[in-house]
């Protein structure tokens, strides 16, 4: 349901794709499955003081994980979500509720805040435009993804607008 058409958008985004193939027969009985473009590591070259133009070696940034935030109020999903996002080398934070993840985000540190947040549209609390409108007031540069099975384009325009 949700999940597949997450991870499909997800892989899309990073220029691959994502798919299931059912076999009922066998078990498991559906395999999911994702491809996404990488880029492979530069080789670490040796300076040669030898040569005219010595390369300069840096040694590597390290750079921290990425860091989401997953609200949904599905608890199938925020599991697989927070399975997925962690497979990947990434760090995840999940609520089931918009209002709970609100009052997390005014109260966590600076360095513990997420890079973005993922939040379902339809939840029953708040739904994603008004936790939208809210986390904004006090977060105005946080970047917030829209995940609804919802594809009608009333849905779509406003969540353009958020």
């Amino acid at each position: 349901g949700l999940g597949l058409s997450i991870v499909k958008s997800l892989a899309v985004l990073m220029g691959g794709t994502a798919g299931v193939t059912s076999d009922p027969s066998q078990v498991p009985g559906s395999c999911f499955w994702f491809t996404i473009a990488l880029q492979a590591p530069m080789p670490t070259i040796a300076n040669n003081t030898s040569t005219r133009n010595p390369l300069i070696v840096r040694e590597p940034v390290v750079v921290q994980p990425i860091h989401l935030l997953v609200i949904d109020d599905t608890a199938m999903n925020l599991k697989l979500m927070d399975c997925m996002i962690r497979d990947i080398g990434c760090q995840a934070t999940t609520f089931n509720s918009a209002k709970a993840a609100i009052q997390w985000l005014q109260t966590v540190n600076e360095e513990d805040r997420p890079n973005l947040v993922l939040m379902d549209v339809w939840m029953p609390d708040m739904n994603g435009f008004q936790a939208t409108e809210t986390i904004h007031q006090f977060l105005p540069n946080m970047p917030i993804f829209g995940l609804t099975a919802d594809v009608q384009g009333p849905t779509h325009a406003r969540g353009q607008e958020s």
